[in-house]
């Protein structure tokens, strides 16, 4: 059986979020957050190689899979040849307010 890994592919919002994280991390804790971004470049290599392990989220953004990473979470959309990390937000944060409705935001 052979697998198919798609190309992996992190949205300007991503890594800005992704940013922001590391940098709080660095803030608290300098040694942690070289092996944060490494082990999280490694769950993002396993879901371009398995991206149906997350679970879809259509409920708060259409399109869209969620995988956990440690205390966040790991919003992604899946292509035929690729796959796009969208968002990596905490998990204590509350989702439907930083995924409002597209419809709601353009009134």
């Amino acid at each position: 059986m052979q697998i198919t890994v798609r190309k992996l592919v992190f949205a300007p919002s991503a890594r800005n979020e992704i940013l922001t994280i590391a940098t709080d991390i660095h803030k608290e804790n300098p040694a942690a957050v070289g092996m944060w971004v490494l082990n999280l470049q490694e769950t993002c290599k396993k879901i371009a190689a398995f991206p149906r392990m997350g679970r879809q989220r259509d409920d708060i953004l259409p399109g869209t899979f969620l995988f956990p990473y440690k205390k966040h979470l790991i919003f992604y959309e899946i292509r035929d040849d690729s796959v796009t990390i969208l968002h990596v937000v905490h998990g204590a944060r509350n989702l439907p307010d930083l995924f409002p409705p597209e419809d709601a935001t353009a009134e």
